[in-house]
């Protein structure tokens, strides 16, 4: 009788325990991403007239827009036109 209840005592305290092993596990395999910092300016047209002016971090079912930190999602069905307003690959 005894060791069954220190058996429960023991299964009961490592279950309490575990989210904060895991916790620490996986705060120790996350990886730090670096901020992106994008050197070109591309200017967007939208087929309504728009224009938005800002770097380009993505492209998949949507195109993110960072107009400084605050990000513009553009449906790429929406894009009339794209140029390179000032580019980072400069040649010497």
């Amino acid at each position: 009788m005894q060791m069954s209840l220190l058996g429960i005592f023991v299964v009961f305290v490592l279950g309490l325990l575990s989210p904060i092993f895991l916790g620490m596990i996986f705060s120790v395999t996350q990886k730090n991403y670096p901020k992106f910092e994008h050197k070109s300016t591309f200017e967007i047209e939208t087929k309504n007239g728009d224009k938005i002016i800002g770097a380009l971090p993505s492209f998949r079912d949507h195109i993110r827009v960072m107009i400084g930190n605050k990000p513009i999602f553009v449906n790429p069905n929406d894009i009339r036109n794209i140029k390179v307003v000032n580019s980072a690959n400069k040649s010497k």
